[in-house]
């Protein structure tokens, strides 16, 4: 089961909206709109707080889970977010990684002919 799959499951078993598309004739929900961004920026503190306890002590097993599992939270509802909005956020992630490819390429590249 996709990542879209399973938040769709989780907004149909718990009776939440699916809307067809972000906006309706201009128009956005906002009381749906704001719990979902509210869930993501909870969702993202937590992660860096997590993160930074990770990065103190990476040798602690359990730290290093509650880091992914943290993680895991925050891809979840990211996932809530675009499944709210009848959009399949797994279509995105092969073009965000050739976009985020170029930071690294470019650099790499005059680091490379430097060398030469």
């Amino acid at each position: 089961m996709s990542l879209l799959e399973q938040a769709e499951q989780f907004r149909q078993i718990f009776d939440q909206e699916i809307l067809p598309n972000i906006s309706r004739y201009g128009f956005i929900k906002k009381k749906l709109w704001d719990m979902q961004i509210r869930l993501i920026r909870e969702e993202s503190d937590e992660f860096l707080i997590a993160a930074e306890q990770c990065f103190s002590d990476p040798e602690n097993s359990a730290v290093r889970e509650e880091l992914v599992k943290e993680l895991s939270d925050l891809v979840f509802v990211c996932y809530q977010f675009a499944a709210t909005r009848n959009s399949d956020a797994s279509s995105l992630i092969k073009p965000t990684c050739i976009s985020q490819s170029c930071f690294l390429i470019k650099p790499n590249l005059e680091k490379f002919a430097s060398i030469s």
